[in-house]
């Protein structure tokens, strides 16, 4: 029995494939800025503040007295003393006076004088017995704020934008094929 042969050939299809690139191109004409700045400014006056204390009378009360309290104090303790003593020096001339009624005033007198007119009574006390006065007196701030300006004299600049887009072109450079060859064989008899 023959048995035929087929031969297939083929051939691909080509593409071309041509593309050129986008390009882009920004031109911007040059500009300066033109910019003024006055700054802000803060003035500030201020009186601090002060505590006053005032112990004079607590230094009076343990003796630690300036000299014109103390010249008042020692004058009125004085005048005190001495009209005291003219009162005292007085009844005892009218004492005198009147020996007759009395004999032993001489011997009183001089007791009194010698002895009694002398005698204190003794106490413990505490001192001083004020408080020092304390006195606040406040401190100030004046602040004022004197505002700054920005002068903005920029002027725009002009921008060309230019852009070509990209571009791809597909061309068929050659179309596939197929080719089919039938070859038959003849068996020989012998």
């Amino acid at each position: 029995m023959a048995i035929g042969q087929v031969n297939i050939s083929t051939t691909p299809a080509i593409l071309s494939i041509n593309r050129t690139r986008g390009q882009q191109t920004i031109t911007q004409e040059q500009f300066t800025l033109d910019i003024q700045t006055e700054h802000p400014k803060v003035f500030i006056e201020s009186t601090l503040p002060k505590v006053e204390i005032d112990q004079s009378r607590a230094f009076s009360e343990a003796g630690l007295k300036d000299v014109f309290e103390l010249t008042r104090e020692l004058a009125a303790y004085a005048l005190n003393e001495m009209v005291a003593s003219i009162g005292r020096i007085a009844e005892q001339g009218t004492q005198l006076t009147n020996v007759h009624s009395n004999p032993n005033a001489i011997a009183d007198q001089a007791y009194y004088n010698a002895f009694e007119q002398f005698d204190s009574d003794w106490n413990i006390d505490f001192i001083p017995k004020s408080r020092p006065t304390i006195t606040l007196i406040e401190g100030q701030n004046d602040i004022r704020v004197q505002e700054g300006h920005i002068i903005n004299n920029t002027q725009k600049s002009k921008v060309e934008h230019q852009y070509t887009p990209s571009q791809v072109k597909i061309a068929m450079q050659s179309y596939n094929t197929i080719a089919f060859n039938y070859q038959s064989k003849v068996d020989k008899q012998v």
